[in-house]
């Protein structure tokens, strides 16, 4: 990820303050003054010390370190690949009544391998039974229901400055664009998965992905290895952590 992308991500996340990412959060004026503020004033010094590219690239740079600056416990951190970290946490876990709440790590964690290395996991995948609810992380808006992987759903809630998508299940339907969404609220019901193995606790899975909310995921997006990090994509990871810990 470079300057230009993090300037972008400064400015689409914001500096906010809440107890959550999840949550809506509302905007601190003196913290976007202050982003804004140490952004111009990255462009004056570039553009007296180098011209006007440098006073581009200074702008940037100064709204990620207002941004740093300002938004206190929540600054960009980026994982082993350059992704960011989606900051915060959920108020709940997004399998209802699962009885092995974990954080996933090898073939179903982010940035797993996937088609012999063509391309990488794009979310991570949390096991459970079939038949178990699948709810809201966090309070938040319905933007859109996705085209799911393997015929079953996908939908795509805003949480906070995230855009989280929920696939492989089977969702609920009749939401519509803008409607409130409440954490624990049913989105819809695990099945079992091809391939995997019936009964047991490996037989289901919810597919998740985090977005910033310059992205609004439509479908499953491809990360191929050979091309850049998607825009936008967020590493779950982190959050879901955060999430578990405080259960």
């Amino acid at each position: 990820m470079n300057m230009l992308d993090l300037g972008l991500l400064a400015i689409t996340r914001g500096p906010e303050t809440r107890d959550h990412v999840g949550g809506e959060g509302t905007p601190n004026a003196s913290s976007v003054l202050a982003t804004l503020g140490v952004g111009l004033l990255g462009g004056v010094i570039g553009w007296k010390v180098r011209g006007k590219k440098a006073a581009i690239g200074g702008a940037f740079a100064g709204s990620v370190i207002g941004y740093l600056l300002a938004s206190g416990d929540e600054p960009v951190v980026l994982d082993a690949w350059g992704v960011p970290f989606a900051n915060g946490r959920g108020k709940v876990w997004p399998v209802a009544n699962a009885t092995n709440r974990r954080v996933t790590t090898g073939p179903l964690a982010f940035h797993a391998s996937r088609e012999g290395g063509r391309r990488y996991h794009a979310g991570m995948d949390l096991y459970s039974y079939a038949g178990d609810t699948i709810v809201a992380l966090d309070d938040g808006a319905f933007q859109n229901y996705a085209a799911g992987y393997v015929g079953l759903d996908a939908m795509v809630i805003r949480h906070g400055r995230n855009n989280v998508l929920y696939g492989e299940f089977v969702a609920d339907k009749g939401f519509k664009h803008g409607d409130p969404i409440v954490a624990g609220q049913r989105l819809g019901t695990m099945v079992e998965s091809k391939g995997t193995s019936p009964g047991t606790v490996l037989s289901s899975m919810l597919h998740l992905e985090i977005w910033d909310i310059s992205f609004t995921p439509q479908a499953f997006t491809p990360w191929y290895s050979k091309d850049p990090i998607p825009r936008g994509l967020l590493d779950p990871t982190r959050f879901l952590e955060r999430t578990l810990a405080s259960l």
